[in-house]
């Protein structure tokens, strides 16, 4: 395989990770920065209601989160080796975009589920939250939203 080979399979990657994570790149914020939903400051009922939603958006996101660390090591795995199996890289590719668009609508629900549930008030700081632009190095759709999910969980 050659190098321009090589080279424009981790372009096609980059570019496929960097297109599908745009939604998630709204916020700003380090490892151990709150994510948007806790900059909110939801009421007790507010949470309450938002519970569910939220445990489900998580487990999805959580799930989401340690198949692209699979798929990561896929070509991991295949740059590895003397030679890579193109085949191999482009499904892992194209699996990790897949994995990436599922996520976004979930993410637009769950933003729809919050704003039902948020005041004006909270509607515009979160507003301002998103238009502060930013993103995290493991930027995973709805990654603006919590910290990050312990890659420990299915």
């Amino acid at each position: 395989m050659s190098s321009k080979t090589i080279i424009a399979i981790f372009l096609a990657a980059s570019l496929a990770g960097n297109a599908s994570f745009l939604l998630t790149s709204l916020l700003k914020r380090s490892a151990q920065h709150a994510g948007a939903v806790d900059q909110l400051s939801l009421t007790a009922d507010q949470a309450s209601r938002f519970e569910g939603a939220k445990r489900t958006f998580q487990d999805e996101r959580a799930r989401a989160h340690g198949k692209m660390s699979d798929l990561r090591g896929v070509l991991a795995d295949e740059f590895s080796k003397e030679t890579p199996d193109r085949q191999r890289l482009l499904d892992a590719a194209a699996e990790m975009a897949q994995v990436q668009a599922s996520m976004r609508p979930r993410v637009i629900d769950h933003l729809l589920a919050l704003h039902a549930l948020i005041t004006p008030g909270q509607r515009a700081a979160l507003a301002k939250i998103m238009r502060a632009g930013g993103g995290s190095g493991e930027a995973c759709p709805g990654g603006m939203l919590y910290p990050a999910p312990d890659r420990n969980r299915p």
